[in-house]
């Protein structure tokens, strides 16, 4: 039996990476976390940046991170009102720290190479 965060990308990714396996739904991330902590699951699939911040510490010292599991990127947004002179800014300003390595240096550092961005150029 595994946990996920009810329509989340990683319960869509559990209901098709884990063939014959019972995925059942969260409310919340750290809930999926937890019930592997009580015993009544044995894994659950989670936002790989929330399981690098709290997983091995404090409440959730007992459990571990498999990082062999890979799907397709999750892409978000930063939103500006319609017409907001600050889209073109923010734009400029990534585009500029991929360019000089900055984005990637630190996604190197914080151990999220496979979560970062490093080319903006189809984001005009």
């Amino acid at each position: 039996i595994g946990y996920a965060e009810a329509g989340s990308a990683g319960a869509s990714y559990a209901d098709s990476a884990f063939e014959g396996a019972k995925i059942m739904d969260a409310i919340k991330q750290t809930e999926a976390l937890m019930e592997v902590k009580s015993g009544s699951a044995t894994f659950a699939v989670v936002d790989v940046l929330l399981a690098k911040s709290i997983v091995g510490a404090g409440d959730y010292a007992d459990l571990a991170i498999v990082d062999s599991l890979t799907s397709e990127p999750e892409y978000y947004a930063i939103g500006f009102e319609k017409g907001s002179a600050l889209t073109a800014q923010v734009n400029a300003q990534l585009e500029k720290l991929a360019a000089d390595g900055t984005i990637k240096a630190l996604a190197e550092k914080y151990g999220l190479e496979n979560a970062a961005i490093l080319d903006y150029s189809d984001q005009k």
